[in-house]
């Protein structure tokens, strides 16, 4: 019988019934698969890991010192002993740190030096710890002398360095203590100036004002001087000459030139020999209004003998003059005086003083005025009877007058002389035989009159305050040789200054050097008003700028900076020496005189 081939269910009972460690294909298929899984995760794990390693810095620099301190711990490479070499000196004990911020932040208060640092406080960043003698001993191998002196150098440097650094530090929080108190200074004025309430508005009167306050009636101003205090009730302009400061000037000329266009003068001096600058001290010329000749006024501190004054009358005032006695004192009215409408008179006070005033300004002139003094020989021949007076001259009644010298037998026209010429050879003769044309001996070297330090103003004493301005500004050399003021500028009209109010004064002064000093005191009514005036300056120069380049002044004045005092604005220059010849000339041609 032959065998048939085995069935399905026979073959599947076989299988089963075989065991697994009996079926090696199998189990070799399912291994190769398990590595072939296992190898294609661990190399897409270790390239993942080198590709995140490389492109992190700080992962692959831990990661191979990890790796080598591995394999070096496994292979026992790894030096296990630690050296430590440190210097066998000793150090000063440092001290504590100082109260200064850190570098970082220097707006941090620091603790107080003298105060030990806290135990819970952290050491400097600079301190290097102490090392332990455990340490120390273990150090190999010892270090030799060149190392030991290597690292005592670096330790002084490195103190060095921290002792720099504190100071540094130090010096930052000073100045940083400095400017914060500064700064609260400031905010404390700011503050308090906010609360302090502006009074731009003007007081009762101008001299309730700190200048006035400063510089009362009658002392001298450092810039101008107001000299209304010595001129005529209403005079507008008022002028004081110091002639001794004048007689070494290099504008000595000058001054003359603007004297002999003076009409008053030429008439006063005309035909004598009498010198303005050398024969007077000190000179004031004051008017209430300049436009009219008879209300000048004119006072002349001198060193002429009455005489002598009398003489150089007697050669300029035209039909004479008719003197008498008041009071021990000379008043003389010119004959022609009433016929031009000129009222004014002389007046010989004492024999140092001359005065030719309005006949109105007698009483408060004579009010509280000095006693008379030197004019007694010239009184005694005032007093003698009439014919004494012909008798000694010489004069017969009935007599025909002498004629002139180079007259005689030519029948020319001759006019008996005048009371003033008589009495003027008497008086000299009476002094000692002074004639006009004066010797040296003849003037007096030295003033009469000791200044005080606040000359009396008008209503105290007219007359001997007129005496004390001719040392008004000092007795040196130096000093201002003109001062004038002028008032009444309520109407009037300064180009640039538009609807602003005008100076109510305005105060000069100006030296006796080649390039003298010049000085401008502008008196407002307010301080608003000078702040205005100050603001258009520019304005006014430009407005005025043909007018005073006439004088040779705009450019002059450009350069000037007014500056503000309350109520008033100053200004201070120096003038070229040759501005002031110029000007000299100019006002005398516009005066009428000849430059």
């Amino acid at each position: 019988m032959t065998d048939s081939p085995p069935s399905h269910a026979d073959t599947d009972e076989h299988d089963d019934a075989t065991p697994t460690a009996w079926r090696p294909a199998r189990l070799g298929r399912a291994l190769a698969l398990s590595l072939l899984l296992s190898a294609i995760l661990h190399v897409a794990l270790v390239t993942s890991s080198l590709v995140w390693t490389l492109l992190n810095p700080t992962v692959r620099a831990s990661f191979q010192t990890s790796l080598g301190v591995a394999l070096m711990e496994h292979l026992g490479e790894l030096p296990t002993p630690t050296v430590s070499i440190a210097p066998e000196v000793e150090l000063p004990p440092e001290e504590p740190p100082p109260a200064e911020p850190d570098d970082s932040d220097e707006s941090e208060a620091a603790p107080d030096e003298d105060t030990a640092p806290d135990e819970d406080t952290e050491p400097d960043e600079d301190t290097e710890p102490e090392p332990t003698d455990e340490a120390v001993a273990e150090a190999s191998p010892e270090p030799s002398a060149e190392e030991r002196e290597a690292a005592r150098l670096a330790a002084q440097e490195e103190a060095r360095a921290r002792r720099e650094r504190r100071a540094r530090r130090a010096a930052r929080a000073e100045e940083e203590a400095r400017r914060q108190a500064e700064r609260e200074a400031e905010r404390e004025e700011e503050v308090a100036t906010a609360r302090t309430p502006v009074d731009d508005t003007p007081g009762p009167d101008a001299a309730d004002l700190p200048p006035a306050e400063r510089y009362p009636e009658g002392t001298r101003h450092p810039v101008a001087t107001d000299l209304s205090m010595w001129g005529p009730e209403g005079a507008v302009v008022v002028v004081i000459l110091r002639n001794d400061r004048l007689r070494r000037s290099p504008h000595r000329s000058s001054v003359e030139t603007l004297l002999g266009a003076l009409p008053d003068w030429r008439t006063l001096v005309g035909g004598s020999n009498v010198d303005p600058i050398d024969d007077v001290d000190a000179m004031l010329i004051a008017s209430a209004d300049p436009r009219f000749i008879n209300q000048t006024f004119i006072a002349a501190v001198h060193r002429l003998p009455p005489g002598a004054v009398t003489r150089m009358l007697a050669a300029g005032v035209p039909g004479g003059v008719d003197w008498e006695e008041v009071s021990g004192r000379l008043h003389g009215t010119p004959v022609e005086g009433r016929q031009r409408r000129d009222p004014r008179v002389f007046v010989l006070p004492r024999d140092d003083l001359f005065l030719f005033t309005r006949p109105e300004f007698m009483e408060p002139l004579l009010a509280g005025a000095p006693r008379p003094r030197g004019l007694d020989g010239a009184l005694d021949w005032l007093r003698e009877p009439e014919e004494n007076e012909q008798a000694e001259h010489g004069e017969e009644e009935g007599d025909p007058p002498p004629a002139p010298d180079g007259d005689e037998g030519e029948g020319a026209p001759f006019a008996a002389p005048s009371r003033l010429e008589r009495f003027g050879d008497a008086a000299a003769g009476s002094l000692g035989g002074a004639t006009v044309d004066l010797s040296g001996e003849s003037r007096r070297r030295t003033r009469t009159v000791r200044a005080t330090d606040t000359p009396p103003v008008r209503a105290e004493g007219w007359i001997d305050g007129i005496l004390q301005v001719a040392h008004f500004g000092g007795e040196g050399p130096d000093g201002p040789a003109i001062m004038a003021t002028l008032t009444g500028f309520a109407t009037l009209d300064i180009a640039g200054l538009g609807n602003a109010s005008p100076p109510s004064e305005v105060h000069l002064s100006l030296g006796a050097q080649r390039n003298p000093e010049f000085g401008a005191r502008l008196v407002f009514s307010s301080p608003a008003d000078a702040r205005t005036f100050e603001q258009r300056w520019p304005r006014i120069l430009a407005s005025n700028r043909v007018q005073l380049g006439v004088l040779g002044l705009y450019r002059v004045f450009a350069e000037i900076e007014p500056r503000r005092d309350h109520n008033e604005i100053l200004l201070d220059t120096v003038l070229p020496a040759s501005l002031v010849r110029n000007l000299a000339g100019t006002v005398s041609v516009m005066m009428g005189g000849r430059r």
